[in-house]
C-alpha cells in the first residue's frame, strides 16, 4: 500500500478519535463498558496510540491474508 494512500485513509480515523474525546456519547460508552466489562478499559486507553502506531505495511500484511476468491457472500432477504 502506498504511504500517501494510507495517510489519507488513516487521517479521518485519527481525527474521529480526537473528536470523540469531546463527545458525551463516547464517554457514556466508556462508562457503560466499564460497568459491565472493566477489562475493555485498556482498549479505550490505548486505541489512539494503536492507530497512531499503525503503518501502511501493517495494513498490507493483513490485506494480503484476505483472499477475495475465498470470501463468503451472504444475502439477507426479508421473509415472505
Amino acid at each position: 500500500m502506498d504511504a500517501d494512500v494510507f495517510d489519507r485513509a488513516i487521517k479521518p480515523t485519527l481525527e474521529g478519535i480526537e473528536t470523540s474525546y469531546e463527545n458525551n456519547n463516547y464517554w457514556l460508552g466508556v462508562v457503560d463498558q466499564a460497568q459491565t466489562r472493566p477489562d475493555t478499559l485498556d482498549d479505550f486507553r490505548s486505541r489512539e496510540k494503536m492507530f497512531k502506531s499503525m503503518t501502511a505495511e501493517d495494513v498490507s500484511s493483513v490485506a494480503n491474508v484476505l483472499n477475495p476468491d475465498r470470501a463468503i457472500r451472504v444475502h439477507v432477504v426479508p421473509e415472505g
